[in-house]
């Protein structure tokens, strides 16, 4: 009787167990949806964008002469855009990067002129990703950092023209089709990243948990 319970009690446990197994596989390398904006930013805007907690400030089809920066509780999506100066992410509530849809593996328009640093993010990071993803890859002139992120991260199909490195993210991490000017270097990640099947063409060292990739 007691043997019978406890496999009654099981089933839903392993069940469950299977579901979430199923929803971190496959919510890797998908956009995420993007929460109601609370800004939307268009056109030219010049000088430095600043997003803070309870924002969500989607920057679509502009072009931004300055740098993006992102204070813990904020949420950034950026889609089909120009930032002339990097974008700073630091305890994000989540960060959507998108390039222009037109070219997917080429990105023909620079989506930043700097570095992309993406730090502490509580939800998903998505920068760029496969065809129909719902989100196309992006052009970024230096580095692409990703550290310390703990609700899912992707990184697929960019053009970096730095190095890229990627440290102690959570809850699944796809670094793939990536083609990066510098080294890649992934450290601490749990579980360790995959490519999604798609080598990265990278110029300099593979290291760490990237080293196959």
């Amino acid at each position: 009787m007691r043997l019978g319970r406890l496999r009654t009690l099981a089933l839903p446990c392993v069940l469950l167990g299977v579901l979430v197994t199923l929803a971190v596989s496959t919510s890797v390398g998908q956009a995420a949806p993007t929460p109601a904006c609370t800004r939307t930013i268009t056109g030219t805007v010049r000088g430095a964008i600043i997003v803070r907690r309870g924002q969500t400030v989607c920057i679509v089809n502009a072009r931004v002469v300055g740098s993006v920066l992102v204070l813990p509780g904020g949420g950034l999506s950026v889609t089909n855009s120009t930032v002339v100066g990097s974008i700073f992410t630091n305890g994000a509530t989540f960060v959507t990067i998108c390039g222009p849809s037109t070219s997917p593996y080429a990105p023909a328009v620079r989506t930043a002129f700097g570095s992309v640093s993406i730090v502490g993010t509580t939800g998903r990071v998505t920068i760029g990703g496969a065809p129909g993803s719902g989100c196309a890859p992006n052009q970024i002139g230096g580095a692409l950092i990703l550290r310390n992120n703990r609700g899912g991260t992707t990184a697929f199909g960019n053009t970096v023209g730095g190095s890229t490195s990627a440290t102690s993210n959570l809850n699944g991490l796809l670094i793939g089709a990536n083609s990066i000017n510098g080294s890649l270097s992934c450290h601490f990640n749990v579980p360790p990243p995959t490519n999604g099947g798609v080598a990265n063409n990278v110029v300099g060292a593979k290291t760490g948990q990237c080293a196959g990739l």
